[in-house]
């Protein structure tokens, strides 16, 4: 009989966040895998039962407890995570469900499930992906190893694991996307289904925030490009007002669209360049997802997106009023042909290093996976 690794994720088939886009490319991923000596068992709070997934009920974030709890400690993700965990820590101590591993990308899961570790059977090794920014310090009791897939938490966790006398795995391999067939349907049939009346599509993927994805600054540099470029923004609206100040600026050429994950592959095909504001990131999913599309890509100049896209040149500083219109500007004016060539390289980069092809033996090996 083989070993079991369990992969758990509370929120996974219910949100589109990049903890359960990386948890569900995982899972498919290594169920595919063939000759190999585990199991794979998903474990997840919502969505369609398929084969070894198993769904486990527990108060979610949208629960009158979690918000009553959320009152006086933490946030509702918080609570919505411990009582994931929990529930799992019962259901696998009642049935005697013996994991050899679990892997866990969201921090309080795991933080419980080590707090506990004493009661689940078999006692597992609990491999803690750190999808975020957390400082060491934070997450050092998340997990028996660790997976990062970020070169700056990386290098910080080494270096305070090695001025702590920490003696702990730790394994860099950064995220991955699977390659799709390239779409069929013309960039003009796509602009005018979406109601873009421009030749030229800047598009930027997430959240509709200040804080996180730094879409304010977005919009108004993208204020600033020429008439022929339309600003599309592509994710749940966490603050309105900034849709207000789109349309304020931008007038028709500012475009707001939210769409199920089946169907974002469009909105890439339609795009002539990407950009992503956040200032920062555990890795940004939607960056390789452009990649894949063969789009330019426009990063904020940090040593995580230098080393995502191996080109510091197409990295500015977005604290900066004007430095990415800039940056667009004199593309647009100086080197036209750098949108088709930056968008090929990008293309041939992605094939080289973020697909699951080329990863899967780094990611095997972290979890002693035998062919």
């Amino acid at each position: 009989m083989k070993d079991k690794i369990a992969i758990i994720c509370g929120g996974l088939d219910d949100t589109m966040r990049g903890y359960e886009t990386h948890t569900r490319l995982l899972f498919d991923s290594l169920s595919e895998e063939t000759n190999v000596n585990y199991q794979f068992i998903l474990f997840k709070g919502s969505g369609k039962r398929a084969k070894n997934e198993k769904i486990l009920r527990a108060p979610s974030r949208t629960s009158r407890i979690v918000k009553f709890l959320a009152k006086f400690r933490g946030g509702r993700i918080y609570w919505e995570s411990i009582f994931f965990a929990l529930r799992f820590i019962f259901c696998t101590i009642i049935r005697n469900d013996r994991f050899s591993k679990i892997l866990c990308i969201q921090p309080m899961v795991s933080k419980t499930l080590m707090r506990c570790k004493k009661l689940l059977p078999g006692k597992p090794i609990i491999i803690f992906t750190h999808g975020v920014w957390i400082e060491p310090h934070e997450y050092v009791k998340m997990g028996d190893e660790f997976h990062q897939v970020n070169i700056e938490n990386y290098c910080k966790q080494k270096k305070y694991f090695k001025a702590n006398n920490i003696n702990k795995k730790v394994y860099l391999i950064p995220h991955f996307i699977p390659d799709i067939t390239p779409i069929k349907i013309s960039k003009a049939v796509l602009r005018k289904k979406y109601n873009i009346k421009t030749e030229k599509v800047l598009l930027s993927v997430g959240r509709i925030d200040r804080a996180h994805k730094n879409m304010e600054y977005v919009i108004k540099e993208a204020a600033k490009l020429p008439e022929d470029w339309s600003l599309v923004l592509c994710g749940g609206i966490g603050e309105a007002d900034l849709l207000d100040i789109g349309r304020n600026l931008l007038g028709n050429r500012f475009i707001h669209i939210f769409l199920p994950r089946e169907k974002v592959p469009e909105i890439y095909a339609m795009a002539d360049l990407f950009v992503l504001g956040s200032l920062q990131e555990g890795f940004g999913i939607v960056t390789l997802e452009a990649m894949r599309a063969g789009l330019p890509i426009i990063l904020h100049d940090r040593e995580l997106f230098r080393w995502i896209l191996k080109d510091d040149s197409v990295c500015v500083d977005m604290t900066k009023r004007n430095n990415l219109a800039d940056f667009i500007i004199t593309k647009i004016q100086k080197e036209k042909e750098w949108f088709n060539l930056k968008g090929k390289e990008n293309r041939s980069l992605f094939i080289r290093e973020y697909t699951w092809e080329v990863l899967k033996d780094k990611y095997k090996m972290m979890y002693n996976i035998v062919s």
